[in-house]
């Protein structure tokens, strides 16, 4: 194990921007559990950044989203600022909203209880589903469309 000290959160931001995108440079099929939240807004935002102009392909990789939260707990509106939001899109909360999106290597996966047919949609359009995409409602894999 090796001990990383930086200076302020925006080093730190950086430094493991830097790690995360060189384990997966080495191992492209890399199974990483991620942090959901807050708490590492920074180093998503960095991570956006390198990605839009020194490109790695994470294709291969598989990514959990760790969380304390579960449905329906109530969870804080997201901004839209970092890897997170790629990775896992909370609706807004609402006690009858006990579902979360998960992107997968192949499109989408619903958790917990699917919404109705319209409220679906939404979500999976406000979490970036495209015509085509596929989609898992309780164990059937269907296309968006």
């Amino acid at each position: 194990m090796r001990l990383v000290v930086a200076r302020d959160a925006g080093q730190l931001a950086e430094i493991a921007a830097e790690l995360f995108r060189d384990r997966v440079r080495a191992r492209p099929e890399l199974a990483m559990a991620v942090p959901a939240g807050r708490t590492p807004r920074r180093m998503y935002r960095v991570l956006q950044a390198l990605q839009a102009t020194a490109p790695v392909d994470y294709s291969r990789m598989r990514v959990f989203s760790v969380d304390e939260l579960c449905p329906p707990a109530p969870v804080p509106e997201h901004d839209g600022d970092g890897l997170a939001d790629f990775l896992v899109y909370r609706p807004k909360p609402d006690a009858r909203r006990a579902f979360r999106i998960l992107r997968t290597d192949r499109g989408f996966r619903v958790v917990g209880r699917p919404p109705g047919e319209e409220e679906l949609e939404r979500a999976l359009r406000d979490a970036g589903a495209k015509r085509g995409d596929e989609v898992e409602v309780a164990g059937e894999a269907l296309e968006f469309q």
